[in-house]
């Protein structure tokens, strides 16, 4: 039987060719025998708001229409329900749809939306608010807090790796404790993956999965100008994970520890402060994956 579906819409993803996309997508849906309901967002907060009223309104699903952010809005709406999400990949790095393989054309969405197969999707929790694909503090931390809007809509992806260039320059290392139950680790930067991809096609771990009850944690051991252009280098070429400077090992919880108030970037926004406690959600979502996907 065909999906019934609430598509929550940030308007301002994607540009002109978001918009396509997305009028594209919604029209093949129909085409499917798709009832879909469109909500347009109308700021920082509407996606969660809505994606919550959904739960009891007799939808199949909820689509996020957007970018990493409304994706982020809509699985903080659904924590704690039954509802299923599925994603239209109209904004800028859409990390996400890189990880489950989703295509970016409008017949490979709605085929998707409509047919595919409802996996488990653990969420990660920092500070009490869900995430779907990272909590990072340190350097990258900063750079998401500094790189533009309208930058980001111009490059897409390339927006955070030219910034982080150009922030390197300038940046003043700071040190960070991981408290792993009884371990206390000192690192200069550090990333809870929940997803593989980070910042759209870039890698951040390939043992990182929204299938499993787990986090991967990525540390870099030095925040120094040198170790921070070198791992740049490691994101670039997808070897992060194994790159010399970087550790990385398998955890269920953590606390990171440092500057009081410094920012730490939730699926690249700022939605969260230090000291951050960081787990997964005591139980899984459901998210709507293509039939047939590869990550690559």
């Amino acid at each position: 039987m065909a999906r019934r579906l609430l598509v929550i819409r940030n308007p301002t993803s994607g540009g002109g060719s978001g918009r396509r996309l997305f009028e594209a997508a919604s029209a093949a849906l129909i085409a499917r025998g798709c009832p879909i309901s469109i909500h347009v967002t109308s700021g920082p907060g509407d996606a969660t708001d809505r994606a919550r009223q959904a739960r009891n309104e007799g939808f199949d699903a909820v689509v996020a229409a957007g970018g990493d952010g409304t994706v982020n809005e809509v699985v903080n709406g659904l924590i704690g329900g039954a509802m299923p999400f599925g994603l239209m990949p109209i904004g800028t790095a859409n990390a996400l749809s890189f990880e489950i393989g989703q295509k970016r054309d409008p017949e490979s969405i709605a085929d998707t939306l409509a047919l595919g197969p409802i996996r488990p999707f653990w969420p990660g929790i920092a500070n009490g608010r869900a995430f779907a694909l990272m909590a990072g503090v340190g350097f990258d931390a900063h750079v998401v807090a500094h790189v533009s809007p309208r930058v980001k809509r111009m490059l897409g992806p390339a927006a955070y790796v030219c910034d982080a260039v150009i922030r390197v320059v300038g940046w003043r290392g700071r040190t960070y404790r991981v408290r792993l139950n009884d371990r206390v680790m000192t690192v200069g930067s550090a990333v809870a993956a929940k997803s593989g991809r980070y910042g759209g096609p870039f890698v951040i771990s390939r043992l990182a999965s929204p299938e499993r009850p787990e986090l991967r944690l990525v540390t870099a051991d030095s925040s120094g100008r040198l170790a921070l252009f070198w791992s740049i280098i490691g994101l670039m070429l997808k070897r992060l994970d194994h790159w010399p400077g970087v550790s990385a090992l398998t955890v269920e919880r953590l606390t990171i520890e440092g500057p009081l108030d410094e920012p730490v970037q939730l699926d690249g926004d700022i939605l969260a402060r230090l000291p951050v406690e960081i787990g997964v959600a005591p139980a899984p979502l459901g998210m709507i994956r293509p039939r047939t996907a590869s990550a690559d």
